[in-house]
């Protein structure tokens, strides 16, 4: 385990690229799942598809999301007594698809 400075950074960094493929890779899947879907022909078609592949998108979203959080949670408990503000924004904006998948998926069940 690396120790110190460098496992700090090295934490920060993983945890902002896992951050960055939480938004961009589901995001990515489905546009590519929906044109695909709506590509193969013109007939009108159901819209459940739809559905699951943007619950599924935000699903993946949230669990790349919390992942990154716990590397970030990890990173910030690392620092020094005096931790700034930034930083703890910083575990707060990696959070947020976590919890917007979270809140979704609540609503989603309540209504069922």
């Amino acid at each position: 385990m690396i120790g110190g400075a460098a496992g700090h950074k090295m934490l920060r960094r993983a945890s902002w690229l896992v951050f960055v493929a939480s938004v961009t890779v589901p995001a990515a899947w489905a546009r590519m799942q929906l044109a695909t879907f709506f590509g193969v022909d013109a007939v009108p078609k159901c819209g459940m598809p739809v559905l699951v592949i943007y619950a599924w998108a935000f699903l993946s979203s949230g669990l790349l999301s919390l992942i990154a959080a716990g590397l970030a949670g990890v990173a910030y408990r690392r620092l020094p007594a005096p931790r700034g503000v930034a930083r703890t924004a910083e575990c707060v904006l990696v959070s947020v698809p976590a919890l917007v998948a979270a809140v979704l998926f609540i609503f989603v069940m309540a209504a069922a």
